[in-house]
């Protein structure tokens, strides 16, 4: 998960925001024992460019504590928020750049790459995770500036887990509504830019002028951490012949009503309100013919 962070005047009571109800957020990763990486960026693309920001450079389920001060990262950034640039850039080459060269100084690295828990890489080392879902939170009372448009950011997000791949990477916005917010802990711009790659994404669009952030946080960790639905088969299925097995009972797809399959991805998709949903802790079993490819 990354937050992506407006640092410009005025954003410190946000941050606060965000640090006093974090816990609210990693809350469902605890209940469903997620694995979590959380790293924080601000959106000054001239000062950070999207490297991560606090030390631990993210955090994980043994020391999420520090998340509230890597989240306190100040306000005299600048007053050009490019979130959605900065996120770009943190989630790209080189800041990404990740070896398997043991190092235990900067000097024992190629340029441009430095030393980062003991391998030679970028800044953001080790944040990605191929087999991990990607979430991106944005936190601003201004709009996105950067300079792409719209669509150019949408497909760089979605192209880092796959298109199709629409279960493994959302994008959320705690930003100013449509026509802006005024409230007693401050006032807000409309977050046009940030609202649309949300809802484009499947994401969750929350208020920055809400007084208390536990409930848009509590709602971005329910498809943060909440139990999969999609699953993707190794092998390329012949769509007739899937059956599928839940906690032992046989799962019809039921028009659609329990699951269905994604032939552009290869995978089954369950409904998360149909008689067969998974719920935690029961095993899944799909058997399908497979199809053979003529070369």
């Amino acid at each position: 998960i990354l937050f992506v962070v407006d640092n410009s005047g005025s954003m410190s009571d946000e941050q606060q925001n965000l640090a006093a109800n974090f816990q609210s957020f990693i809350g469902g990763a605890a209940t469903w024992n997620n694995n979590y990486h959380v790293a924080v960026t601000s959106t000054d693309l001239d000062a950070d460019a999207g490297r991560l920001l606090g030390s631990p450079r993210f955090v994980t389920s043994g020391n999420w504590q520090s998340f509230t001060q890597n989240v306190a990262i100040g306000d005299n950034g600048s007053a050009t928020e490019q979130g959605l640039a900065t996120a770009q850039a943190a989630l790209s080459l080189p800041l990404t750049a990740d070896s398997t060269t043991a190092c235990s100084a900067d000097t024992d690295c190629a340029e441009p790459e430095r030393c980062y828990d003991g391998f030679c890489g970028g800044a953001n080392r080790g944040f990605l995770r191929k087999d991990a879902a990607l979430e991106i939170v944005f936190v601003s009372d201004e709009d996105d500036s950067s300079p792409a448009d719209l669509a150019f950011y949408i497909n760089f997000f979605k192209n880092i887990k796959g298109f199709f791949n629409e279960n493994l990477m959302h994008a959320h916005a705690i930003v100013g509504p449509a026509g802006g917010c005024d409230s007693s802990a401050g006032s807000a711009s409309a977050g046009l830019r940030y609202i649309d790659v949300a809802n484009d994404t499947g994401g969750t669009v929350a208020s920055v002028c809400d007084t208390n952030f536990s409930q848009g946080l509590s709602s971005i960790g329910d498809i943060a951490f909440g139990l999969r639905t999609q699953f993707f088969l190794s092998r390329l299925a012949d769509p007739p012949t899937i059956s599928v097995t839940v906690a032992g009972a046989g799962c019809t797809s039921g028009g659609s009503a329990n699951w269905t399959y994604d032939a552009n991805s290869n995978s089954v998709i369950f409904n998360e309100t149909g008689g067969c949903m998974p719920q935690p802790g029961q095993q899944i079993s799909i058997h399908y013919e497979t199809l053979c490819l003529l070369e």
